[in-house]
C-alpha cells in the first residue's frame, strides 16, 4: 500500500529535478522517489502519530535508544515514544540512503530534531544519524529495528 501511495503522484509528473517527500516514517516513500531518479529530495517523515509509527513496526521491533539499552516490542516502543520529557517541534531527515536485499532492507539518514524542554522557551537542536532495519512481512515492509546516535 505504501508503494502505491508513493507511485501515484509520479504518474502525473515526468520531471525529476527536486521533490518534497512527506513519508510515513519507514523510508518506503523516500526510496520510491529516490529510485524514480530525482536529483534532490527534501524529506519529512510523519511525527507525532505514535500509534501510526507503531503500526509500521514488527511485533518484536527492537529499539536501541541511546542510554536505554535494548527495548523489545510495540509496548516498549510506545513507552519510549510517549515518556519523553521534550516538546518535539520538528524532525528533518537528510542524506537518506536505502538498500534492499531480498526480504531485508535498511534506511540510514542524518537528522536534525528541534525541541523545547517543558516550561522553557528556548529551542534546542539535536543532530545525528539514525538507522532503521526493515523486513518484509506479508508483502509489506515493517520496521524491525530502530536506532540512532546523537552528535556531541
Amino acid at each position: 500500500a505504501q508503494i502505491g501511495f508513493a507511485l501515484a503522484p509520479l504518474l502525473h509528473q515526468d520531471q525529476r529535478g527536486a521533490a518534497l517527500v512527506i513519508g510515513y516514517g519507514t523510508g518506503v516513500t523516500s526510496r520510491v522517489f529516490h529510485e524514480a531518479g530525482f536529483a534532490t529530495l527534501d524529506i519529512a517523515e510523519l511525527s507525532g502519530d505514535i500509534e501510526g509509527v507503531l503500526a509500521l513496526c514488527t511485533s518484536d521491533v527492537r529499539w536501541l535508544a541511546p542510554g536505554s539499552g535494548v527495548l523489545v516490542g510495540l509496548e516498549a516502543g510506545r513507552r519510549l515514544l510517549t515518556d519523553t520529557q521534550v516538546e518535539l517541534q520538528n524532525i528533518v531527515a537528510s542524506d537518506l540512503h536505502v538498500e534492499i536485499s531480498g526480504e531485508l532492507a535498511y534506511k540510514t539518514s542524518r537528522y536534525e530534531t528541534r525541541y523545547r524542554l517543558p516550561g522553557e522557551g528556548k529551542l534546542h537542536v539535536a543532530r545525528g544519524t539514525h538507522l532503521w532495519i526493515l523486513r518484509r512481512e506479508r508483502a509489506e515492509w515493517r520496521v524491525a529495528l530502530v536506532t540512532w546516535q546523537v552528535e556531541r
